[in-house]
This record gives C-alpha cells, structure tokens and sequence, in this order.
C-alpha cells in the first residue's frame, strides 16, 4: 500500500490501542505510517449505496466501525512489534 520495504504490525478496532501504537512507536523513534479503512463506509455495489445507507447503523458499536493498520520500515518490524506488544499489553 505505501511502497516498498513497508511491512503491517498492527490491526485493530480500538482507537485507544491505536494511540496507544502510535505513541509507543514515536517515542522510540520509529517512523510509520497508517490507514483507516471505516466499514459502514464500504459500497455494497453499483448504485446500490453504503453499508451504513442500506441498513443504518442503529445498535452499531462506534468502535468496530473504523478499522486501523499501521506500517512501518520492514527492517524495523521485529522491534515495532516487540514495542507494541509492550504497549497493548501494559494499556
């Protein structure tokens, strides 16, 4: 998605563990980049409209709605998720 030599090491739902990534990775000074994919967003097809147009979102937990991955350099993979497990697990 953003070139090469860019590997995912997260996924996730939670806009608290999303910070909680995006922090620990800055605070080591590995750089990365993210996407943030919403769900009810998605087409259902031609003309047909959105998830969220077609069957509303009543009931819908807010949080599952976005979906967040983060990339860094493959060469730091290995320590991003070493400090991401870290963080999630200390969060």
């Amino acid at each position: 998605m953003f070139g090469f030599g860019m590997e995912s090491v997260y996924v996730g739902r939670s806009m608290r563990d999303f910070s909680a990534v995006r922090e620990a990775l800055s605070s080591r000074g590995i750089d990365y980049k993210y996407k943030v994919n919403n769900r009810q967003a998605a087409w259902l097809f031609p003309a047909g409209g959105t998830v969220r147009s077609q069957t509303g979102s009543l009931g819908m937990d807010s949080d599952s709605a976005h979906e967040y991955e983060v990339f860094v350099k493959r060469d730091r993979a290995v320590e991003a998720r070493y400090h991401i497990m870290n963080a999630l697990r200390n969060a």
